[in-house]
């Protein structure tokens, strides 16, 4: 296993906890709605920024995830996280720029749609692929989080769980898919109750939503 799955495997939930505060809604709220904010945690946006490129892993991950608290004056630095050489930091940008939901989004996709396809990292394409359907429909990267829903890989298919909860209103082609995943990994079960679970409440989060 990778350093990065294994990286994943440890915050992954969390950088996506940030997203989950929203699920009860019937859509996630755009960050830039809100008032704007002058600092996070004591620092600026300026001064956030400037850590993304910090030679310390925790602090430059900390500073992407505390970006999108800036609202829409964030967008240009998530972007240009997008190109960091460290894949965490393009995941978690990713995965940001899909919750602020701004027009920095929009701009974005261009350059998510090319991580979505060509990124090294598995991870990161998810990401990616998450942002771009938070920008409006798209079938392309919408099957590629299906794909990921359904991988073996726990990290993986767990992340793509949370992911695919936090999209909204949904098909029932989506939530079929999810309910096979969690049938397959039902509890006392061949397959992986952790996925299984992680589907389980990707699907509630939808109906959720749904019921709102």
């Amino acid at each position: 296993m990778s350093e990065f799955i294994r990286y994943i495997q440890r915050c992954a939930v969390a950088a996506l906890l940030l997203l989950s505060a929203h699920a009860n809604s019937q859509e996630t709220p755009s960050i830039s709605a809100d008032p704007p904010v002058e600092r996070i945690a004591g620092q600026t946006l300026e001064e956030t920024t400037s850590q993304i490129n910090d030679t310390n892993r925790t602090v430059r991950l900390r500073a992407v995830r505390s970006l999108a608290a800036f609202g829409s004056d964030a967008g240009p630095a998530l972007i240009g996280a997008l190109s960091h050489d460290d894949a965490a930091v393009r995941y978690v940008a990713a995965v940001q720029l899909g919750k602020l939901r701004a027009e920095s989004l929009k701009e974005a996709v261009p350059k998510l749609e090319k991580l979505m396809h060509d990124d090294a990292s598995a991870a990161v394409q998810m990401a990616a692929a998450f942002a771009v359907c938070r920008n409006g429909t798209n079938e392309e990267a919408l099957n590629l989080l299906l794909n990921r829903v359904q991988l073996p890989n726990r990290a993986m298919a767990c992340s793509a769980c949370e992911l695919v909860g936090m999209l909204g209103n949904q098909p029932e082609s989506v939530k079929k898919v999810l309910q096979q995943v969690a049938e397959a990994n039902r509890p006392n079960s061949s397959g992986d109750y952790h996925i299984g679970g992680a589907a389980l409440n990707s699907l509630r989060q939808l109906e959720s939503q749904e019921s709102h």
